[in-house]
């Protein structure tokens, strides 16, 4: 599909759009452009979100749910897709490299240092990791309370908010479906961003 001439607003909402995702890792809702950019109702929000679906700069699944498509003049780096991760129970860590995958540069940044992991499961949920999700990885064995992290428990890996429980460390689902899961664990990296495929 190729892309169309924007209307003033349209920029604002598709600049916001682009802006959010590159700092959350997420798109936002309709509710949260709809108040970021001041407009009067969420009808609002989602009318000019289905205009630039029309126009070719977003995507839209049969859920409903909206995804930013590739931006064009964006400089493309590739990083490796080192195998699954389960948001749930952890599984097996990923050893070794399944292939390589297209991400925008503007997304990561310590190129050398970061990797992808493709999410099973849906204990991240309600942080917008979906099941078939991937996730951008920086290396880092250290993390703030509140991040999204890799770890390992036990030689095997996970997906989860680092967080703390009567001051015991702890990784934290964003389900409540699932429990925590307490020391010991080694943290691996931090997620920086998600990329949700098209099929």
């Amino acid at each position: 599909m190729s892309k169309s001439i924007l209307s003033k607003k349209q920029k604002e909402v598709l600049d916001f759009i682009t802006s959010f995702w590159k700092k959350e890792g997420r798109i936002p809702t309709v509710r949260e452009v709809s108040k970021a950019l001041g407009l009067n109702s969420s009808g609002s929000g989602y009318f000019h979100m289905k205009a630039l679906v029309e126009k070719g700069y977003l995507s839209q699944d049969k859920k409903g749910r909206f995804y930013l498509r590739n931006l064009i003049n964006e400089e493309i780096i590739y990083l490796p897709l080192v195998g699954t991760i389960k948001a749930g129970i952890p599984v097996e860590s990923p050893e070794y490299v399944d292939e390589y995958i297209p991400v925008p540069k503007s997304f990561v940044k310590i190129p050398e240092k970061s990797f992808l992991l493709k999410v099973k499961g849906d204990s991240m949920e309600g942080a917008h990791i979906l099941d078939g999700d991937l996730i951008i990885v920086q290396k880092q064995d250290i993390a703030q309370k509140g991040e999204i992290v890799v770890a390992l428990k036990d030689g095997e890996s996970t997906v989860k908010f680092l967080s703390e429980n009567y001051g015991i460390p702890c990784l934290k689902p964003a389900n409540p479906r699932y429990s925590e899961i307490y020391p010991p664990f080694k943290i691996i990296g931090k997620v920086i961003g998600v990329i949700r495929l098209f099929k």
